[in-house]
């Protein structure tokens, strides 16, 4: 019976293993909006593509943004006032965060006076 369970946990151990070879990288067909305002104040920013997942985040100009997941093919991050305080060319990135390997692909965001 111990040999069972030991069986047993090693293989629920080794699961989350399995499922990040098969893990794709995150593709951006669009953002909305894809230019803004400098100083308009805070926004969710959409996200278009595929392949996003649970653990997809939306990074912006190399910071994390709370993501939320709306499906494969959307997911939504909040931008803050201070993100878009000054006009410039912002970098928008997906990663896919998987068990410290981190798959991303970005995309460009201008922001206007």
């Amino acid at each position: 019976m111990k040999i069972l369970l030991s069986l047993l946990l090693v293989c629920l151990l080794l699961l989350p293993l399995g499922a990040q070879t098969n893990y794709k990288t995150p593709h951006i067909s669009s953002v909305t909006p894809n230019t803004v305002r400098a100083g308009s104040g805070a926004f969710a920013l959409v996200v278009n593509g595929s392949n996003f997942g649970r653990n997809s985040v939306v990074r912006w100009n190399g910071a994390d943004r709370p993501t939320v997941f709306a499906g494969a093919k959307q997911i939504k991050g909040t931008i803050g006032a201070a993100d878009v305080a000054q006009p410039g060319v912002v970098t928008v990135v997906v990663f896919n965060y998987l068990g410290g390997t981190v798959v991303a692909k970005s995309n460009e965001l201008r922001l206007h006076q």
